[in-house]
C-alpha cells in the first residue's frame, strides 16, 4: 500500500512478494506457519496393532501413557524414574495383558532412543516409530490424551485429597475404560466384547449373576437341610470323621456347620449324610402253603362230537377221527371225575382259594357249522 501511493505499474504486488520471498534476512526471522495439511495415521484392523507413548508431568510426578489407536483404550504408569530399564519395566506389565503390539509410536526422548529399549523392540518383533522432533502433532493419539487425563487427575485430587494417587489413578482408568467413546462403544467393549460390571448394574439386580443351564454329564451335588446332622472331614488331622449339625446353608456347596459347640465352613464335598438306622419291630412271617387253583392251563382239554362222530380239539382247533367211538356224555364224566379228584387233593394240602365262576366253569358250545359232503372226482 505504501508503495501505491507514490508509484504503480502492472504487476505491482507480485513483484514486491518476490523480493522479500529472496530476502534471506526476511526468510530468517519470518514466523511459523502451517504450511502442509496434516496426514493421518493409517486405521489398524485389529486391537492393539499400534500403541503411542508418551510422558507427562502432574505436581513434579511423571506418568507413563500408553494408548492403543483402534480401541482407544488406556493404559498409565506412575514412574519412579525415566530411565529405558524403568520404561521397559512398565511396557512389560502391559504387554502381559493385551499382548506385544506390532508398531509403538513414540518421541525422540532419551528413554525411547536409547540402545537398550531399541533392542527391546527388536526382541519381541515390535517396530519402533519416532515422531519428528519439536513436532508433537506427529503423536496427536497420546498428547490429546495427555490433556484429559491431567484435567481428571487434578480434579480427583482436589476432590479426595487423602486418597493416594495410585487409587485416583486406577478410579479414573476403570470410569475411562468403561465409558463410550467415538465408536459408541466403551474401551473395554472394543476389547474383551462384553460389557464388564460396573456399580451401575446394582441398579439392575437380576443382571448380576447370570443362571446357567446345567450341562449334561454333570455329578448331581448332594445338599443338606439345616437342622440335618451330617459326619464332617477332621480337616486339622486331614483325617476321620466326626458329627456336626448343619447351621446355614451359604450356597450350594457351602454351609455353616457346629461341630462339639465349634461353628465351622464347610465344602459340600468334606460333608457326607449322618444315617440314624431305627430297628422296628417286624411280624414274623409264616410259610403258607401254595394252594393249588385250577386254571385253563393245567385243564384237560375240551373235546366235543360233531354230527359225523369226529371229535373236536379245542385248544388245537383239529378234529381227530380216529377216537370217533368216544360218546360226549363220556368225556364229561372223565371231566366231572378229575375235577373230583383235584378238590380232594385241594383239602388234603391246605386252604383254597375261592375260583370266580367265569374261570371254573366253561360253557360249552356246539359247531353250528354245516358240514357238507365232499365233492368226489368220479372218472
Amino acid at each position: 500500500m505504501f508503495m501505491r501511493e507514490y508509484c504503480w505499474w502492472p504487476g505491482l504486488g507480485l513483484d514486491i512478494e518476490k523480493i522479500i520471498a529472496s530476502c534471506d534476512i526476511c526468510q530468517a526471522t519470518r514466523n511459523f506457519t502451517n504450511s502442509s495439511s496434516l496426514t493421518p495415521w493409517k486405521k489398524t484392523e485389529n486391537n492393539f496393532e499400534r500403541v503411542h507413548v508418551d510422558f507427562f508431568y502432574i505436581k513434579s510426578v511423571t506418568y507413563l501413557l500408553i494408548i492403543d489407536s483402534r480401541s482407544r483404550w488406556l493404559d498409565v504408569h506412575i514412574m519412579q524414574g525415566t530411565t529405558a530399564l524403568h520404561v521397559i519395566t512398565k511396557l512389560c506389565k502391559t504387554f502381559a495383558f493385551i499382548g506385544v503390539p506390532a508398531q509403538l509410536v513414540s518421541d525422540n526422548g532419551p528413554p525411547f532412543s536409547s540402545v537398550e529399549f531399541v533392542n527391546f523392540l527388536i526382541a519381541n518383533g515390535c517396530e519402533a516409530v519416532k515422531t519428528p522432533p519439536y513436532h508433537p502433532q506427529s503423536n496427536g493419539t497420546a498428547e490429546r490424551m495427555v490433556q484429559t487425563i491431567k484435567k481428571c487427575l487434578v480434579r480427583l485430587e482436589n476432590e479426595n485429597p487423602k486418597l493416594c494417587r495410585e487409587i485416583i489413578l486406577q478410579n479414573f482408568l476403570f470410569t475411562y475404560r468403561n465409558s463410550p467413546n467415538v465408536t459408541g462403544m466403551s474401551p473395554n467393549e472394543i476389547l474383551f466384547k462384553q460389557r464388564p460390571r460396573t456399580r451401575f448394574d446394582l441398579m439392575k439386580p437380576n443382571n448380576i449373576i447370570s443362571k446357567k443351564s446345567c450341562k449334561k454329564g454333570v455329578k448331581t451335588i448332594i445338599t443338606f437341610k439345616e437342622g440335618e446332622k451330617v459326619w464332617c472331614k477332621e480337616l486339622s488331622r486331614g483325617k476321620g470323621w466326626v458329627k456336626g449339625v448343619i447351621l446355614k446353608q451359604l450356597s450350594t456347596v457351602r454351609y455353616i456347620v457346629s461341630v462339639e459347640g465349634v461353628d465351622k465352613y464347610y465344602h459340600v464335598s468334606s460333608l457326607r449324610p449322618y444315617v440314624d438306622y431305627m430297628v422296628d419291630s417286624q411280624p414274623d412271617i409264616k410259610s403258607v402253603p401254595e394252594s393249588k387253583t385250577r386254571t385253563p392251563e393245567n385243564e384237560p382239554p375240551v373235546q366235543t362230537q360233531t354230527n359225523d362222530s369226529s371229535i373236536v380239539n379245542f385248544e388245537t382247533g383239529i378234529m381227530d377221527e380216529s377216537s370217533s367211538d368216544v360218546s360226549f356224555d363220556d368225556n364229561l364224566n372223565c371231566r366231572d371225575e378229575v375235577v373230583e379228584s383235584e378238590e380232594v387233593n385241594d383239602e388234603r394240602v391246605g386252604p383254597t382259594v375261592e375260583t370266580s365262576p367265569a374261570s371254573s366253569s366253561h360253557q360249552l358250545r356246539r359247531s353250528s357249522r354245516v358240514r357238507k359232503p365232499p365233492d368226489r372226482l368220479d372218472l
